[in-house]
């Protein structure tokens, strides 16, 4: 099994622009991520709306054997952001005609084999590989050809170009107001696909997200208030109007609560997800359900 995300090498940015770039002074080093001096990067990664946007190196970190034992090719480095991975190869000098994008197509075509044999390829929906150039800038529309080619035997888009722009296009939650802790269906199966071991859920992104979740003292989901001897977070949906309590006042369908256990040491905590799809019943029996399950859960 490959580890295509070694915690150790992975580094995030937040900046709204940044840039990719590969060592002048030596080819044995890994490519890097640099957030000052412009005129070093060979890619710029355009993040508008200042997400954390995962890096990791792959050339000279990451080890693709071939069957005979020897290195096979290795594109440069890679970006991820909750369902989304792209993988970069960086090219600095001029070659003959095409060659550059030749060579670059097969170190990717090679990297994505190998990525695609491992589980954590499961983790990403939207796949993308660009082969980036900063002496040839623009993007390659003379390509197309190939890049259709390399969609059709890869499932990946690939762009020639060095301005990576698309990234966060359908990352957001579009659905999802934090502030007023609403989501839906579609939000909520994608945050629960993202919380399953997803190499980019670090501790610090969990607290930055438990702040956002934390309910307020005027909360009205009487199944959060319920909870006594577990911290409690959570993502709720809409009431109907096909519902036959008219006057509630809270939330009952698509809801999702994060339930924390109290221990001192962060390390020994447990924390439980738990999806309630839907409801119909008055808030004394909710938090009596809260109360039952915080016992089950205790027991344990």
């Amino acid at each position: 099994m490959i580890d295509f995300f070694p915690k150790e090498h992975i580094h995030i940015s937040k900046k709204k622009v940044f840039g990719l770039c590969d060592s002048s002074t030596s080819s044995e080093k890994p490519a890097f991520l640099s957030e000052n001096n412009g005129k070093e990067w060979i890619a710029v990664v355009h993040n508008y709306r200042q997400e954390s946007i995962s890096f990791v190196p792959i050339d000279h970190c990451v080890e693709l054997l071939k069957e005979d034992g020897s290195m096979d090719n290795r594109c440069d480095c890679c970006l991820f952001h909750h369902t989304t991975i792209i993988f970069v190869e960086l090219k600095q000098r001029g070659m003959k005609g095409s060659e550059w994008i030749k060579q670059g197509e097969k170190q990717l075509r090679s990297t994505i084999s190998h990525f695609e044999r491992e589980e954590q390829a499961q983790l990403f929906d939207l796949k993308k590989a660009y082969i980036a150039n900063s002496s040839k800038p623009l993007f390659r529309s003379g390509q197309a050809v190939r890049m259709q080619r390399f969609f059709n035997e890869t499932g990946y888009s690939l762009r020639i170009e060095n301005h990576i722009k698309d990234f966060l296009k359908d990352q957001s939650y579009n659905n999802t107001n934090f502030t007023n802790h609403l989501t839906n269906t579609a939000d909520l199966l994608s945050l629960s696909k993202r919380l399953q071991d997803h190499p980019d859920f670090s501790d610090q992104l969990w607290q930055d997200f438990k702040t956002k979740l934390t309910p307020t003292n005027d909360t009205k989901n009487p199944l959060l208030t319920g909870f006594s001897r577990l911290n409690s977070y959570g993502l709720f949906g809409t009431q109907t109007n096909g519902s036959t309590n008219v006057n509630l006042n809270y939330p009952i369908f698509n809801n999702i609560y994060f339930l924390e256990t109290k221990q001192d040491d962060p390390a020994k905590r447990r924390t439980l997800v738990l999806i309630f799809l839907a409801s119909d019943i008055n808030a004394t029996s909710l938090i009596d359900l809260a109360k039952a399950l915080e016992s089950t859960i205790l027991e344990q």
